[in-house]
């Protein structure tokens, strides 16, 4: 529920356009870039996005394939 309100909120997109100089610096699309800030937060919720991005963009895309190389390797901190 907070991660639907924290992107409810615009806060998500504000994070996203902020970062994504940063991540195209390092060849990470900008669509996978809410994922990787929810994963330290909430493997749940990082997980739906992740969902997300394989229904809008496919598993086999660059996108899904960046997707699930950030949630298999990082860890859930909180």
């Amino acid at each position: 529920m907070s991660i639907g309100v924290f992107r409810a909120s615009g806060a998500m997109d504000l994070l996203t356009r902020l970062l994504a100089p940063i991540g195209e610096w390092f060849g990470m699309p900008k669509e996978v870039i809410p994922m990787a800030l929810m994963r330290p937060l909430s493997g749940g919720g990082s997980q739906g996005i992740m969902v997300d991005l394989f229904k809008h963009y496919g598993p086999d895309s660059v996108i899904g394939n960046n997707a699930s190389v950030i949630s298999e390797s990082t860890e859930t901190t909180f």
